[in-house]
């Protein structure tokens, strides 16, 4: 309701936003992904780098610490994205812990981490890990 009785692009986003939350808690993907296209679409509610993987194909998951998509990189790569919901507080090497122990053991089963950082660099807020794609 709140998104149909918006008066501009950024009430409408946010309200989309909000429906994304919403649809991911209730493990609805395919709703939440709908609404986070359209808030990406009317205001970059950003949570990795768009630029570099503009195409989202799925939600894979989501839980307490963030959401992971199945994503396409600008060559049409499939790419795996895990973003943080909220700021994770620690160096950086705390905070991609993750990323380092699985380029220790990627393999057959194990995705190689390919880059992480955060969204907002200056800030160090909304982490997110980008992996390959094993099928």
């Amino acid at each position: 309701q709140a998104k149909e009785n918006s008066q501009n692009e950024g009430e409408k986003a946010l309200a989309s936003y909000n429906l994304f939350q919403l649809e991911i808690r209730n493990k609805n993907y395919p709703a939440a992904l709908k609404h986070l296209q359209l808030a990406l679409k009317l205001n970059r509610y950003a949570l990795y780098e768009l630029e570099e993987y503009p195409v989202i194909e799925e939600i894979l998951g989501a839980g307490a610490m963030g959401v992971v998509f199945l994503c396409r990189n600008k060559l049409g790569k499939r790419r795996v994205i895990k973003s943080f919901w909220d700021s994770i507080e620690g160096s950086e090497d705390e905070v991609f812990y993750e990323a380092r122990v699985m380029n220790e053991i990627a393999g057959e089963y194990i995705p190689e981490p390919l880059t992480f950082g955060y969204l907002d660099k200056a800030k160090k807020e909304k982490a997110y890990l980008v992996t390959e794609y094993i099928a």
